[in-house]
């Protein structure tokens, strides 16, 4: 007697194949996208801690006398000043070790260009920050928060207007002081930030850096609002 041979699968088998590749397809999906996670979640946190030591050096520089930076204006009086003309102040920070101590970390806020000078902070070492920084840079992008009086602030009829930035060929969208906020003509007692966090391509060890060429509007992993006061 010839033996029986099988020549094809049955219904229940292709569906039961059908299937496990459907299940090991949808895990593949997940483990993906928890990698993604955890990096997303990584640099979030690192930005809200960066952004604990930035709102704090905020508040200790609004409240400085103008001795301390060496004949310059209040930084109140500086910030008014740029967020009604450029419309926005932007730092750099990072975390470096102190003592070649790996496990001592401080943070360091850097200004971009001359106008975080005028608030008070040190430009960027790069010379420093090569050697010595470790984990994320972080881009600060500091503008006017849509909250202030509108009396101060550059308007459609009753209704805060949007402007875009432009930060080499990438346009950021903010709300921006109008002329009136002058450290004259401004009468609040207070001025709401809008404060975001970049996560920034690092420097090369060699080589020049263009900083603008180097931002991504898609790279946002922190956004809050803060208040500075006179």
């Amino acid at each position: 007697m010839k033996p029986f041979l099988k020549k094809g699968f049955t219904l229940i088998e292709v569906m039961l194949a059908i299937a496990l590749f459907s299940v090991a397809i949808a895990l593949l999906g997940l483990l993906g996208g928890s990698v993604l996670s955890v990096s997303e979640i990584t640099q979030r946190t690192r930005a809200m801690s960066a952004a604990s030591s930035l709102n704090a050096e905020l508040q200790k520089l609004s409240r400085r006398p103008a001795s301390d930076f060496r004949g310059n204006q209040v930084m109140f009086d500086s910030m008014l000043q740029v967020l009604s003309g450029k419309g926005i102040v932007q730092l750099f920070v990072y975390q470096r070790i102190v003592n070649n101590d790996e496990n001592d970390l401080e943070t360091v806020i850097a200004a971009a260009d001359g106008d975080g000078q005028r608030m008070g902070f040190s430009t960027l070492n790069m010379q420093d920050f090569k050697s010595k920084a470790r984990g994320s840079l972080f881009r600060v992008i500091i503008s006017a928060a849509s909250s202030n009086s509108e009396d101060f602030m550059t308007k459609s009829g009753d209704i805060p207007t949007v402007s875009a930035y432009n930060i080499g060929k990438n346009p950021v969208n903010i709300f921006k002081l109008s002329s009136k906020a002058t450290p004259a003509g401004y009468t609040e007692g207070y001025l709401a930030l809008n404060v975001r966090f970049y996560v920034e391509s690092m420097p090369s060890a060699q080589g020049s850096w263009n900083m603008d060429k180097t931002f991504k509007p898609s790279a946002l992993v922190h956004s809050y609002n803060t208040v500075i006061v006179r």
